[in-house]
């Protein structure tokens, strides 16, 4: 294996990423995000942005010689990438949570009840609907990066002869 072939890798899914990404913005895609009223899809989006940048850091990493402790650091430093992934389908959870309720509070009375709870019911659910695929594609995507990290650091010690788990003393 190449000595930087998991960060072509990773390159190579990045570059994919930020095309799915212009081409959701071409098709109006950015528009629902900007409508989020609670804007916790912006918050997701830079866990993922920023999890994606300190992948590709380890991926680099992976390229260069360690010794046993070094990818086995390197090893347990990916493994944090499954809690990045976690957070995102949880802060996307949570905005989901807040569209429902954004929806539950409908105001009655008055002439125009009918258009305020209309309004009300497509904001909330904008809102929650968003969240829900923001998060849930983030999380997948940042868990897909974490996993082939993972696969090419134990790849790249079972090359080198380092045994994948730690001898005992």
């Amino acid at each position: 294996m190449g000595k930087r072939t998991q960060f072509l890798h990773w390159t190579l899914f990045a570059c994919l990423v930020a095309a799915g990404a212009y081409l959701a913005v071409e098709n109006g895609w950015w528009g629902r995000v900007e409508r989020d009223s609670t804007h916790i899809t912006l918050i997701t989006l830079s866990v993922f942005a920023l999890s994606t940048l300190w992948l590709g850091r380890l991926s680099w990493r992976i390229g260069s010689p360690h010794d046993g402790k070094g990818y086995r650091l390197l090893r347990h430093s990916l493994g944090h990438g499954h809690f990045a992934a976690s957070a995102c389908v949880t802060i996307g959870l949570i905005g989901t949570v807040i569209g429902y309720y954004l929806t539950s509070q409908l105001t009655t009375g008055g002439e125009n009840a009918s258009e305020v709870m209309a309004s009300n019911i497509k904001a909330g659910m904008g809102t929650y609907l968003i969240n829900t695929a923001v998060g849930g594609i983030c999380g997948f995507l940042v868990e897909i990066q974490t996993h082939f990290g993972l696969m090419a650091t134990e790849r790249a010690m079972l090359e080198a002869g380092i045994p994948l788990e730690e001898e005992a003393s």
